[in-house]
């Protein structure tokens, strides 16, 4: 997903559910770019003015390290015994 597109979206007044559409992509993932955004009190013409590099390190190792452990918790295999 091309992260400049979906601030453009945004910045035009889309909706996530539209932005979605658009993209093609999950709606937990527009969700939590949206609520990264919100965090970070930075407006979609701020974000769209950022070179690539720094709107890059908004989403740091950090980040993905905390996402990638709650995605492991969730899809934790489960042992049903029959």
């Amino acid at each position: 997903m091309e992260l400049r597109t979906l601030i453009a979206l945004k910045l035009k007044k889309f909706s996530n559910r539209k932005v979605v559409h658009l993209l093609n992509i999950n709606r937990k993932t527009v969700d939590g770019y949206i609520k990264r955004f919100k965090e970070l009190e930075i407006t979609y013409g701020e974000l769209s003015e950022l070179c690539e590099s720094d709107l890059n390190d908004l989403f740091t190792e950090e980040s993905q390290a905390e996402k990638q452990s709650y995605e492991k918790r969730i899809f934790l295999p489960i042992t049903i015994p029959y």
